[in-house]
């Protein structure tokens, strides 16, 4: 605020110019900083989704030898981790373009503000020293503003970090009884049966399917 005073001080003039450029940059926060955040989002997810894989496969290593399943979930974690790579590139490509195109804005602004006040200088209505003076406020204030963009950018990655951890902190419970589910009888002889059971954690994505299965009591079958 105090550079700003001393900036409209000196020259109201090439003080409204350079503050012309915050629209712009204004503008550019906006478009950026939603693509920002779901990007971040989609990249704790990914990192999310193969940090359990690694953990169930780790912890299932000798079931995993025993069906021969060691190529599939090779597999499996090679696309896992090329999607995690895959969005992080992307990224990084991202803030990079941020702060590319809010330099962009931020030089030309100066290259404007550099020409109407060398025009100003010698036309007489103000003094090389005033430009220069000027032009080392605008400085500091591009150094602010720099730093807060950086900050912006970060505050949108935690901000994806802290929806994600809402989204989980809130979320029911997936395994539900049916409205119209009847209650277990009470256990007795610890006879099971099971007649065409269909399971899974995901809707299309059936664990098992139309499995009978019957115990008696004493009996083992697995």
């Amino acid at each position: 605020c105090v550079l700003l005073a001393v900036a409209f001080a000196l020259d109201p003039v090439m003080a409204m110019l350079a503050l012309a450029v915050a629209p712009l940059l204004a503008l550019s926060s906006r478009f950026f900083g939603r693509r920002l955040k779901k990007r971040s989002k989609m990249g704790r997810e990914a990192q999310s989704r193969l940090l359990s894989f690694t953990h169930q496969t780790l912890r299932a290593i000798p079931l995993v030898k025993s069906f021969g399943t060691e190529s599939r979930n090779s597999q499996s974690f090679e696309r896992l981790a090329d999607d995690v790579v895959s969005l992080t590139q992307r990224g990084n490509l991202l803030g990079s373009a941020y702060g590319l195109v809010n330099g962009l804005i931020t030089t030309t602004g100066v290259a404007v503000l550099l020409y109407v006040g060398s025009s100003r200088v010698l036309s007489g209505a103000i003094s090389l020293g005033t430009l220069l003076v000027f032009l080392s406020y605008v400085r500091k204030i591009e150094a602010a503003s720099g730093a807060g963009f950086k900050i912006f950018s970060k505050l949108k990655a935690v901000e994806a970090s802290i929806e994600r951890l809402v989204e989980v902190m809130e979320c029911d419970e997936e395994v539900r009884d049916a409205p119209a589910a009847k209650p277990l009888p009470p256990p007795h002889r610890g006879h099971i049966r099971l007649e065409n059971v269909s399971f899974g954690y995901e809707p299309d994505n059936p664990v098992i399917v139309d499995v009978s299965l019957e115990a008696r009591p004493g009996q083992v079958v697995a």
